[in-house]
């Protein structure tokens, strides 16, 4: 701690020392008219409005404050649930993309086609066996036929566009 020379205290003498030190008005008294101390207490007083008037306008804008905390709350409520709609939305997505990636795609057409030519031949065999009309052979054979072909010129296209990349 700094030691602070106090000019009103250096200019008395001995016996005017012992008088402040022996009579506390008159010690109060001169105490608080040293400059350091006047200049302290300006100095507080200074602090203590600038306190007062920041404290005052705190006040005045505490309803602006408290509605614009109000507004962030609403907003991060929004914002959440904005963002749990978007993750749900993402997952639907990427469950999508899943089922439908070309490795899936390929699959599926693969499984169709030889649907399509188990049908034909299952067509074939009855119409072998006498249980269908030549007519009735014709069309349903031909139909089945003609969606296997279609089928399987769609698989080979699709493998020749995608390479063995869809078939892993």
């Amino acid at each position: 701690m700094e030691l602070v020379e106090l000019p009103e205290v250096q200019r008395l003498s001995v016996d005017e020392l012992t008088d402040l030190l022996e009579n506390q008005a008159k010690f109060e008294q001169f105490f608080n008219g040293l400059s350091v101390i006047q200049n302290r207490k300006a100095l507080n007083a200074d602090i203590q409005n600038g306190n007062e008037e920041m404290a005052a306008t705190n006040l005045l804008m505490k309803g602006q404050i408290d509605s614009l905390k109000l507004e962030i709350s609403e907003l991060t409520s929004i914002i959440s649930a904005q963002k749990n709609e978007l993750d749900k939305k993402m997952a639907l997505k990427a469950e999508i993309m899943k089922q439908n990636s070309p490795q899936v795609l390929y699959a599926k057409l693969k499984e169709a086609t030889k649907q399509a030519e188990d049908e034909s031949e299952k067509t074939s065999e009855s119409f072998k066996k006498g249980e269908m009309d030549l007519k009735q052979f014709l069309k349903d054979y031909g139909d089945q036929r003609k969606l296997y072909h279609m089928r399987k010129q769609k698989l080979d296209g699709f493998y020749a566009k995608f390479g063995g990349a869809a078939v892993v």
